[in-house]
C-alpha cells in the first residue's frame, strides 16, 4: 500500500509539471500560426463600458493588421476616428466639428498608449518576445480554442503622478481566438471602465 501511494504521489507530481510545459508549447504553437497571418482587414463592435454612462458607448469600424508592424484601427460611429501605429509611429486622425484633424507622435510620447498598442499587433503578429516584454502571460485552452490574459509589468519608474504609466491605467488584457484569428478583445482598466470589442 505505501509503495502504491508513493507511486501515485510520484505520477500527480510528474501530471503537474507537464501541465505548464504542455501550455507553453500550445501557446508557441498559436504564436507560430498567428504569425503566418500576413494582413487581416476585420468589421468589429466595440463596447465601451464607464462609470459616467448609463449604457455603453458603442463604436463601429474597422480593424486592419499588416505585416511586420502595421496596426489600423477605423472608427466609423460614432465619431469617425482613424488609429494608426506604424513601427514606433502612431497618428490619431479623426472629425472634429466638421473638419480632419491629425495628430502624429513616436509611441514614446504616448507612453500611456504604447503597451496596450504593442500588445494588440504582437498577438496579431505572433510576436511572443514583445508580449512578454509588456505583459505577464496566461494562456488558457488550445490553439483551436484559446484564451490569453495580459497583465502588464508594472516598472517603478512608471509611479509619477503626471504620467501614471500604463500599469495603473490598465489591469488587464483578455484576448480570445479560434486558430489563428481573433474573436474578442477585452480590456480593464484600473478605474473600473471596460471595453469589449468583437471581431464579427
Amino acid at each position: 500500500m505505501k509503495r502504491r501511494a508513493v507511486v501515485a504521489g510520484l505520477l500527480s507530481l510528474v501530471l503537474l509539471a507537464l501541465v505548464p510545459a504542455t501550455e507553453a508549447a500550445a501557446l508557441e504553437e498559436l504564436m507560430q500560426r498567428l504569425a503566418r497571418v500576413k494582413s487581416s482587414k476585420v468589421e468589429f463592435v466595440e463596447k465601451r463600458y464607464t462609470v459616467f454612462l448609463d449604457k455603453p458607448m458603442v463604436v463601429r469600424g474597422t480593424l486592419e493588421f499588416r505585416a511586420p508592424d502595421t496596426m489600423i484601427k477605423h472608427s466609423r460611429t460614432p465619431i469617425e476616428e482613424r488609429f494608426v501605429a506604424r513601427g514606433k509611429r502612431l497618428s490619431i486622425e479623426r472629425v472634429e466639428q466638421g473638419e480632419r484633424v491629425r495628430r502624429e507622435a513616436t509611441l514614446d510620447e504616448f507612453s500611456f498608449l504604447a503597451p496596450l498598442v504593442q500588445g494588440l499587433r504582437a498577438t496579431l503578429a505572433g510576436d511572443l518576445q514583445t508580449l512578454r516584454k509588456y505583459y505577464r502571460i496566461r494562456f488558457r485552452g488550445d490553439v483551436k480554442r484559446w484564451e490569453l490574459r495580459l497583465v502588464p509589468i508594472v516598472e517603478t519608474e512608471a509611479s509619477d503622478e503626471e504620467d501614471p504609466g500604463f500599469g495603473n491605467l490598465v489591469k488587464e488584457i483578455r484576448i480570445q481566438g479560434r486558430d489563428d484569428r481573433i474573436r474578442s478583445v477585452e480590456i480593464f482598466e484600473t478605474t473600473g471602465d471596460r471595453s469589449v470589442m468583437t471581431i464579427l
